[in-house]
């Protein structure tokens, strides 16, 4: 440099003793010079020699405060060069025409203008005056990112006049500098990243001051969207793990804890490039999602209403176990109360944090704010979280972890339910589970092989039974007559039309045998439905629907037979009061519950078994003394089964769970059915993803209408 100023006496060299970053580089610069125009160069780029004359000649022309000019990409790699070209020309936009405003935030104030005027720097001349405005309000802080941002914002708000010429005057190098380096991010790096969001923070001050904030809110919105979505995209897919906690606590410093929450769960939402497992994988090791309570009075327990269905069941005989206990119980719902609720013990306080409705940043930010909130003023000490297959699990644990309160997930189905599902992602989400469970201090699950099957994921998981509002005082059934029993939500996987079906088969060979369905729809074409089925082929005679039931004793109480025709179930409600109530059981197999497995007092059929299924039921309506004999089996069993003493399970299982986590060592170090279910499920969810979510465009429309074809001329068939 002081070579060229040995041979030009215009070429002025500034230098600062130490580094004070471009941003206040750029301010020096200013003040040394005296031209009544100014540009900026990147030290990697380039000017051609022709820039500034003919920059100056647009503006003695033009006029204007601000005047932007084309450019030119350098790289060595044509195919990266084009890559690059394409991916500028989205952020690097222009107005093709003359642009005047008398807008009190100048350029800044015009929605015409907002996102079409690029906010970099070193593509457009200046009036002298214009930037000395900027200059004055820049901060004096370090700076070597968004920067430009900084800068553009300033002098949008005090430009008033805009130009735009085509002429390349400036030649942009690929490849070089902080912003484009293709190793992992230095700390130095990561501290620049976070820092954008200091520029973020000093706009919605400054345009706050100026009272232009409001006309100015949604482009700076999508600005710091952008930020928001690069910097995470930084921690979870290119951050070196020994650096996790470091960049995160640089983020807080310009970010506080319940927006970033808030933007996690919006990037989940969108399905970005964030992988939300291994964001949940990230996110348990760091020390903001550490539990740090030490003791449990009051119990936080969560799950989306508290009607028609056996978790909601569940949940109100566990609160009502816990206060007898002695702890405070807190129930937290997406729904308010409803007069279908089950009983809940008065002293349990309720709390409604309304489910986010429009999956947008302010939707999560209040959600997760109540989530906060909540948490602090009830002084919740632990939280169960019933809602383990939530489509916005990790939005919600992470707003409950981020409090330091520690975190229950309580499985109510099998491990592998959602991994049919014949959603993709549903399906893949549900088999990196595991990752999700991380954020986790304890896994609950309701049998056995689920239990072994969180623990062979990593999981600190225990079993348990759930409670049953009948005791083991319960007078069993008669059992005379001929009256089957179904029970449950009236949904796909309870398979209400089989049961019927089954019923149609019994009803050939004992026609006075009678089929009751208590229970109601939560979908509602799904419940007309099954309904429709009954009307078309006139079965109201023997299968009659009655409903949601609080009070399901006097249908037990009546009933010769209960049937069952899930898909799956974890603990199953009606089968285990069946159980009290000593009524046998014909059940399609449910291999994972016990009490299936242990085949006391049931005949056990293959799913969609219908012929089977009507066959043990017509053994057990029409030979009274097996059927009785079976009915005590089941009665003996549950005996054997709710014996345990609940409550203190549940004692045992909270200070379990505050118990510090031992942090899981690398795979390759753990045992072989541990290394070989993480890998499975890891290989299985990647291969989902990329057939399924990655490639679903590459199917052209040849291929998809001859697809078509041949599902309709299946469903004619």
């Amino acid at each position: 440099i002081h070579q060229f100023a040995a041979l030009d006496s215009r070429v002025k060299v500034v230098t600062h003793p130490e580094n004070k970053s471009l941003m206040q580089a750029r301010k020096t610069g200013f003040h040394t010079s005296t031209g009544e125009y100014i540009m900026w160069l990147d030290g990697d780029d380039i000017l051609p020699s022709e820039a500034c004359e003919k920059a100056w000649q647009a503006m003695e022309k033009e006029k204007v405060d601000i005047l932007q000019f084309g450019f030119k990409l350098l790289s060595e790699d044509e195919q990266k060069n084009a890559q690059t070209l394409e991916g500028l020309q989205q952020v690097i936009r222009h107005i093709p025409h003359r642009v005047v405003t008398a807008s009190p935030a100048g350029l800044l104030g015009i929605e015409a203008t907002d996102g079409e005027i690029s906010l970099n720097v070193w593509n457009k001349i200046y009036t002298r005056e214009l930037v000395a405005k900027v200059v004055e309000n820049m901060p004096n802080t370090y700076l070597n990112m968004a920067e430009d941002t900084l800068f553009s914002y300033l002098a949008l708000y005090f430009a008033h006049t805009y130009q735009y010429i085509p002429d390349q005057l400036y030649q942009y190098r690929v490849g070089s500098g902080m912003s484009t380096e293709a190793e992992r991010p230095s700390r130095k790096k990561l501290e620049a990243l976070a820092k954008m969001l200091y520029v973020r923070n000093f706009l919605y001050d400054w345009l706050k001051e100026q009272e232009v904030l409001e006309q100015c809110r949604k482009g700076l919105e999508r600005r710091e969207d952008g930020w928001m979505l690069h910097i995470f995209g930084v921690l979870f897919q290119e951050c070196d793990p020994r650096d996790w906690e470091y960049f995160m606590q640089q983020i807080k410093l310009y970010c506080p804890m319940e927006k970033i929450v808030s933007y996690l769960s919006l990037m989940v939402e969108r399905r970005c490039q964030i992988n939300p497992a291994k964001m949940s994988h990230i996110c348990a090791e760091m020390s903001d999602f550490q539990p740090r309570k030490t003791a449990v009075k009051t119990v936080g327990t969560f799950y989306f209403r508290a009607y028609n269905g056996g978790i909601e069941n569940v949940n109100s005989g566990l609160t009502d176990i816990w206060i007898k206990q002695g702890y405070q119980v807190v129930l937290f719902t997406d729904e308010e109360p409803n007069p279908l609720d089950y009983p809940l013990n008065p002293a349990i306080r309720r709390i409604v944090i309304p489910p986010v409705e429009k999956a947008d940043l302010e939707s999560f930010e209040k959600r997760v704010h109540l989530w906060r909130e909540c948490l602090e003023k009830c002084h919740v000490d632990i939280m169960v979280y019933h809602a383990w297959s939530n489509y916005r699990f990790v939005s919600d644990v992470l707003a409950i972890k981020s409090m330091g309160v520690p975190l229950i997930v309580h499985t109510h189905g099998v491990f592998c339910t959602e991994m049919a599902s014949p959603d993709t992602y549903a399906a893949y989400k549900s088999m990196q589970l595991n990752m999700y469970f991380e954020l986790a201090d304890m896994v609950v699950a309701l049998s056995e092989m689920d239990k072994t099957w969180w623990q062979s994921c990593g999981m600190r998981c225990v079993a348990t039974l759930n409670p049953i509002k009948m005791t083991l005082s319960t007078k069993p059934a008669k059992l005379e007559g001929k009256k089957v029993l179904w029970i449950g939500r009236i949904s796909p996987e309870k398979q209400p039309l089989e049961a019927i079906r089954v019923m149609e088969l019994v009803h050939q060979k004992v026609p006075d045998a009678k089929l009751s369905i208590v229970g109601a729809a939560d979908w509602k074409e799904y419940g007309e439905q099954v309904e429709a089925y009954v009307k078309n082929n006139k079965l109201q005679d023997f299968v009659i629907f009655e409903g949601h039931q609080a009070d399901v004793y006097p249908f037990y109480q009546n009933s010769d037979v209960m049937l069952c025709t899930s898909k799956f179930e974890g603990q199953s409600l009606a089968i285990s009061e069946g159980k009290i109530c000593g009524i046998p059981l014909v059940t399609y197999e449910l291999p994972n519950a016990d009490f299936i497995r242990e085949e006391r007092g049931m005949f056990v059929v293959p799913q969609g078994d219908l012929e089977q299924a009507a066959d043990r039921i017509v053994e057990l309506l029409t030979h009274p003394d097996r059927k009785k004999e079976m009915g005590r089996e089941a009665r003996r069993s549950a005996e054997d089964a709710f014996g345990m003493d609940l409550a203190a399970h549940w004692d045992h299982i909270f200070e379990e769970t505050l118990k510090p986590k031992k942090k899981n060592p690398p795979l390759y170090q753990r045992s072989p059915i541990e290394t070989a279910v993480n890998l499975l499920t890891d290989y299985v969810s990647q291969g989902v993803y990329v057939r399924e979510v990655e490639n679903a465009g590459s199917i052209n429309q040849e291929q998809l209408t001859a697809y078509m074809l041949q599902c309709n001329a299946l469903d004619a068939t």
